[in-house]
């Protein structure tokens, strides 16, 4: 289905190996020549490892990309034939072909690479206008905020490519939700698998993407105080956004379901009281053991969760961006407590 349905977008950005050799080796080849810049201008090299996170974060990420794009290929047809059993295939390659579009296009996810790694790359100038101070590691060589801005503009290209398949993945999975078929008592089926699946991968590999990003800005020229408040936020309203807006229409299913099976549960208990409490036999001879068993059971539907995923990945999420990013403040206030000395 892959082969048919990206007839050319597809295979120039996911298939062609060179789009995918440019995207890491062209940051690659300007983070060493900043590097080697900053040797020969001024004699010492300020942030190499910062460079070099970010060169791995990079390749990270457009691998992740790639992984993710190749699941929901080859198993976004299974959804729908699970979730639409009576249309016919071709209905549901359209469908599907409809959907790919959507989260992997191609003109729209470069427009948003371009438009953010511009907004990123153009942070060292913004902050040597904000105060000149913040930059005066590189004595304020033109040349090497060139090389850096250059350099920040790749890596974040493919960062924005990410966030608009991200953004759209958001809004399909609500429409998507809508269509899953989930039970109260069985929520394991294909359709549910395929969105927790494509979920869980996008939580993995971004939650790795930020972890190194909050690392690399231990070793960063740029302000570290400013930097860790905004990327933290961003990062953790961006993890929980992905955890749980794709489960909010599968949770409204199930709130649905365990409303009615409550309302069907005491229409029954209701009932059995009737017949006991407002029959003319004899009230000792009144059996309580079906009403006790009907209310044994409401209460075990009550109890169970309306939401299809685990809160573990929320926790595991949120404990590992906290933990990226102790370093980066511990050094924040180390560097603040010398120049108070």
């Amino acid at each position: 289905m892959k082969n048919k349905i990206f007839i050319y977008e597809y295979d120039f950005f996911y298939n062609k190996k060179l789009i995918n050799f440019l995207l890491i080796i062209l940051p690659l080849v300007i983070g060493v020549t900043y590097i080697l810049l900053q040797w020969f201008l001024i004699g010492e090299i300020k942030d190499s490892i910062f460079i070099g996170i970010l060169i791995g974060a990079n390749a990270l990420l457009l691998r992740g990309i790639l992984m993710i794009s190749n699941y929901v290929c080859k198993n976004c047809i299974n959804f729908f034939v699970f979730t639409f059993p009576n249309k016919k295939p071709n209905e549901l390659e359209k469908e599907s072909f409809h959907i790919l579009r959507r989260i992997f296009n191609i003109k729209n996810m470069s427009i948003a690479g371009f438009i953010y790694g511009t907004v990123v790359g153009l942070a060292p100038f913004v902050f040597r206008i904000m105060d000149k101070n913040i930059l005066l590691s590189l004595e304020g060589n033109t040349i090497l905020l060139v090389f850096l801005s250059i350099f920040l503009f790749l890596i974040n290209f493919v960062t924005g490519i990410f966030f608009y398949s991200l953004l759209m993945f958001f809004l399909i999975s609500i429409e998507w939700g809508r269509l899953v078929r989930v039970e109260l008592w069985s929520r394991e089926n294909i359709s549910m698998d395929f969105l927790r699946n494509m979920k869980f991968k996008i939580i993995i590999i971004g939650t790795i993407y930020i972890v190194l990003c909050m690392i690399s800005i231990i070793f960063s020229i740029l302000p570290k105080n400013i930097l860790i408040f905004g990327y933290a936020t961003f990062s953790i309203i961006t993890m929980l956004a992905i955890f749980i807006v794709p489960e909010i229409p599968v949770r409204r299913k199930l709130i649905l379901e365990k409303k009615e099976a409550v309302d069907k549960i005491n229409t029954q208990i209701q009932l059995e009281y009737n017949k006991l409490f407002h029959s003319s036999e004899n009230s000792l001879k009144l059996d309580l053991r079906k009403i006790d068993q009907l209310i044994q059971f409401k209460e075990k539907i009550e109890s169970l969760s309306t939401w299809p995923g685990s809160f573990k990945i929320i926790r595991t999420t949120i404990g590992i961006i906290i933990i990226s990013i102790l370093p980066v403040g511990i050094q924040i206030l180390l560097e603040q407590s010398v120049f108070s000395f």
